[in-house]
């Protein structure tokens, strides 16, 4: 993805810069609260409510399937997609 956004920046969505903007937010607060240890409320706080939003997105879907062990999964499998995701973006543009 990070090829084809620096041939054709204007095909980036706002909903794609979602996963490199966690990851980076992860990345800064966890090496920011190493000098300002205040900033490890922010990275907690950060993490808190991304986890919030993909247990609640997780919710219909577990219910739909009426498979109660989605909701674990759904948002172990969802964090470690924009993690993954995220990291590769970023060392993506960083590399050539």
């Amino acid at each position: 993805k990070a090829k084809m956004i620096r041939r054709y920046p204007a095909s980036l969505k706002p909903r794609q810069m979602l996963p490199p903007m966690f990851v980076t937010g992860i990345f800064g607060l966890l090496i920011g609260s190493l000098f300002i240890p205040v900033l490890l409320y922010g990275l907690i706080s950060e993490f808190l409510i991304y986890l919030g939003i993909i247990i609640l997105v997780s919710v219909p879907g577990a219910r739909d399937k009426k498979d109660i062990s989605l909701m674990v999964s759904m948002p172990m499998a969802i964090l470690t997609m924009h993690l993954t995701w995220g990291t590769g973006f970023i060392a993506g543009l960083i590399t050539k």
